[in-house]
């Protein structure tokens, strides 16, 4: 059984038993493991969709106590998986001029993607991996974003990484102690006891 083989360390094998039960018998045991083997073989967006549909499901009206219960824990766990893989989940967010940002479709041909639409900013989550995001709104010329991404390590972006060392390297800058490449960051630190 899916649960078996995710025990086995099986996981693409467990996603797709477990998916068959979820057809057959709708649980958010299920879905808690689903999205657990999908966050084990690194299909990051699908184990998100997982934990969120685990979540949103209802306890059935006649449902006996202890089934309830069940059901009630694997919603819990799956929140708090869900939790700690957002802070996983590769993230790009594009920032949108000129059409609103309702109007604006992204699509990837190659891999999942989830899209959340903001005030002037389209989120985009995906699996780690090179992409390719369609970007296209009505009255506007369609463009592609090509880029790598990459797992966030405790929740920090790589962005956020190369912004703050980008921040470093200037108030190197501005003290007169330049620290273009990695080799003479290193040497500033050092230098600086860090």
């Amino acid at each position: 059984d899916g649960f078996k083989l995710f025990k086995e360390g099986r996981y693409q094998e467990a996603a797709s038993l477990l998916e068959q039960a979820q057809k057959g018998y709708q649980a958010p045991q299920y879905l808690l493991y689903i999205g657990r083997a999908y966050a084990k073989i690194g299909k990051l967006v699908e184990a998100r969709s997982a934990f969120v549909a685990a979540g949103e499901m209802s306890v059935p009206v006649a449902a006996p106590q202890e089934f309830a219960g069940k059901f009630e824990k694997a919603r819990t766990l799956a929140a708090e998986d869900l939790a700690q893989l957002s802070k996983r989940l590769p993230t790009v967010k594009l920032a949108v001029k000129g059409p609103p940002s309702a109007a604006v479709r992204v699509s990837e041909t190659s891999s999942t993607i989830h899209v959340v639409v903001e005030q002037e900013v389209v989120i985009v989550q995906m699996n780690v991996g090179e992409h390719v995001l369609h970007v296209e709104a009505s009255g506007f010329a369609p463009t592609d974003v090509r880029f790598s991404a990459a797992e966030q390590v405790l929740g920090v972006s790589i962005e956020t990484v190369k912004s703050h060392l980008n921040r470093v390297r200037e108030k190197y800058a501005r003290a007169g102690r330049e620290a273009r490449t990695r080799s003479e960051l290193l040497v500033r630190a050092v230098e600086d006891g860090l």
